[in-house]
């Protein structure tokens, strides 16, 4: 039972929003529901007409809203200067959540019965919203649980029967509604994040056509500067045959003759003009993709830990030649590489949908020729089928039932646009294995 509930809550992982849920419990978020409850707890507690009706006495449900407060600043501070949240960071952001919700669900023991109806919508519109941000599914109710043990908590502050129905009502309508916009959550993310593969993808193969057009507008500048430089040649001694003529008629004085080589000198110089012009539009257009040279163990080693707080539950190791500087020309720089090492480490991690990787290896060296650069990427996973093998890489084809079949597409298309190629294969004793070989700059 420990290693299923180990690897759903690395799904649920794998479907959060980093960057919302560190929005949400920011210190600047904490401080805004601070200063908010400062002022709606008071009014709900010596308001004229608010005193009577909702009863709220202050000072205990300051004091359950004090561990929410605490847990979230810790956790926020736990974040300063960490790319990505961490499993165990995960747990903590769902004890917080409890804790906020036991906040408000104890709002409803320290009110009398009329002002705890009342105060059982805030209770139930915190959870739906955490429900929201954590993407709480029926398969990964994780957020669910702690909105369970937040109603109990509050519940055993205060357990007189007319308070038990409120208590269930206001669980029910929390862990019902939190599931309902869960699921509406994960499928929109979903849906962004294959818009966002989509969108990578169209790029990348936009990259390549740009390359290869650059690598056939080069090839044809060179031919055209190749034959301008043998016309220059040729001016040069009709220049010089031109003069000798011009010196021979004056020796012999034939009339008539400099004049017509004049206008032939003159003929000279405007191709001479229009051979200079050619030389100058031959150059590559200024929108051409420029390469930007990369290290690639750096970039590696920063995409490595990002995956791995993605995919907990898979181990990662890097081999890397450090010894000597491992360089590549790549259009995009650092960006491009970081999209090509993530979509590799993604597609290992995942298998085939059905079976995932345990260990991913991550090898960076020369190849024996010590010409190029190598990034292999091994895993242990299910491997490639032999029809995989023997077909190029083609958009939207993918063995994963949630998979897009984008991310070794995207992949393959930078490599091919950096001048370099991706390689499949399966490992001898099992799994996958993708290599990425670029061109190697000498320091």
């Amino acid at each position: 039972m420990p290693a299923i509930l180990k690897r759903a809550f690395d799904r649920w992982i794998e479907h959060q929003d980093d960057a919302l849920v560190r929005e949400v419990g920011s210190a600047r978020a904490w401080i805004v529901t601070t200063v908010a409850m400062c002022i709606l707890l008071p009014l709900l507690a010596f308001a004229p007409g608010a005193r009577d009706y909702f009863g709220l006495r202050l000072v205990p449900a300051f004091l359950c809203y004090v561990p929410a407060l605490l847990g979230g600043l810790l956790f926020e501070r736990r974040q300063v200067g960490r790319t990505r949240i961490t499993r165990s960071a995960y747990a903590r952001v769902i004890v917080v959540t409890a804790a906020s919700q036991f906040f408000m669900a104890s709002l409803m023991v320290w009110s009398n019965p009329h002002g705890a109806a009342a105060l059982s919508s805030l209770f139930i519109i915190t959870a739906i919203y955490h429900g929201h941000v954590l993407r709480a599914t029926p398969q990964e109710p994780f957020p669910t649980v702690g909105t369970i043990v937040a109603v109990a908590a509050a519940y055993a502050l205060d357990r007189r029967e007319e308070r038990l129905g409120l208590f269930l009502f206001a669980a029910s309508a929390a862990v019902i509604g939190a599931l309902l916009v869960g699921v509406n959550s994960r499928r929109w993310s979903i849906a962004r994040h294959r818009h966002e593969q989509l969108r990578g993808a169209l790029t990348a193969n936009i990259l390549d056509e740009q390359a290869r057009e650059m690598n056939r507008l080069s090839d044809t500048l060179v031919n055209v500067l190749g034959h301008n430089h043998d016309l220059n040649n040729t001016l040069m001694a009709l220049r010089l045959s031109a003069d000798a003529l011009t010196m021979e008629a004056e020796l012999n004085r034939i009339k008539g003759v400099p004049q017509i080589l004049g206008d032939l000198r003159t003929g000279f110089d405007r191709l001479e003009r229009l051979a200079q012009y050619i030389k100058t539009a031959g150059r590559l257009p200024s929108g051409a993709p420029v390469a930007e040279v990369v290290n690639v163990v750096a970039v590696v080693e920063e995409v490595i830990p990002a995956v791995t707080a993605r995919f907990p539950g898979v181990r990662h190791s890097l081999i890397a030649d450090r010894a000597n500087a491992l360089h590549s020309a790549i259009p995009g720089g650092v960006v491009t590489l970081r999209r090509i090492t993530e979509n590799l480490l993604i597609n290992a991690c995942e298998g085939n949908g059905q079976r995932s990787a345990a260990r991913v290896e991550i090898k960076v060296a020369r190849d024996p020729s010590g010409g190029r650069l190598l990034i292999v990427v091994s895993d242990d996973g299910p491997g490639f089928s032999p029809e995989q093998l023997t077909q190029n890489v083609e958009i939207f084809a993918t063995t994963k039932p949630q998979g897009s079949g984008l991310g070794l597409f995207t992949c393959e298309r930078l490599v091919r646009a950096s001048d370099g190629r991706l390689e499949r294969a399966n490992v001898p004793g099992g799994g996958a294995q993708l290599t990425v070989v670029l061109p190697l700059v000498r320091s």
